[in-house]
Order: C-alpha cells, then structure tokens, then sequence
C-alpha cells in the first residue's frame, strides 16, 4: 500500500471502516468507478460527506488486480469536480493493466520464495 498524501491514506481506510466507497465498488465489481462530485454523491451516503470535508471531490477507483485470493485497487483523488475526463480515465485503465500484470508476477515469485523455503 503506497500513498501520495495523508488525506489519501485517510481516505482509503474511512472506505474499509465504513465497507463502502469507489474503491471497495471497483473491485467488487471489477470495473472502475468514477465520483464527479462528492458533494453530491449519493452511492456512498456514510463515505461521500466526510470525503468531500476533508477536499475530495473528485475521486475514481480501479480494480488492479486479483490473484491467490488477494486483490489490489488504485485510488486517484482530486480536489476539483469532474477532474477524470476520458484521457484520464483510459491513462488510469492502462496503468491498472500493467500493474496487475506486475503483481501477478510478484505474487507468483514469492509464492515460489515460500514453497522453497518450507521444502528445505
């Protein structure tokens, strides 16, 4: 788990607290999941209110990976409205893609760090 800000941090886990957000939807439902406006969300009615106070306004959520069990999501926030046009939306998808590959790999090679380590 890596962040850019303390708010995101705040954020993301506000999201795990209240098992409800964009993130939590993406990879529920492996699709991405864009908030133009927080302020006036109404899908998350306990997330949207706090996460507009501390200035997200806008937000998109990505699946990234699922692999073994584990799943993984990419958070971007804005404090503007509307700040993931379609550029940046498909920027975002093609990250979530080469990420997700990264990950399986990492995932694989420390599976394999782990059976060799229990069969010495």
């Amino acid at each position: 788990m890596a962040s850019t800000d303390g708010m995101v941090d705040e954020l993301d886990q506000l999201q795990y607290d209240l098992d409800e957000g964009p993130c939590l939807d993406a990879m529920r439902h492996h699709t991405s999941v864009v908030v133009d406006d927080m302020r006036t969300e109404t899908r998350w009615p306990r997330f949207a209110p706090p996460a507009a106070e501390a200035g997200c306004i806008s937000q998109m959520g990505i699946e990234i990976f699922r692999e073994s069990g584990q799943v993984g999501g990419l958070n971007l926030y804005s404090t503007q409205p509307s700040a993931f046009d379609e550029q940046t939306r498909h920027a975002a998808a093609l990250l979530a893609v080469h990420t997700s590959v990264v990950m399986g790999k990492v995932i694989a090679v420390d599976h394999l760090h782990h059976a060799l380590q229990t069969a010495s």
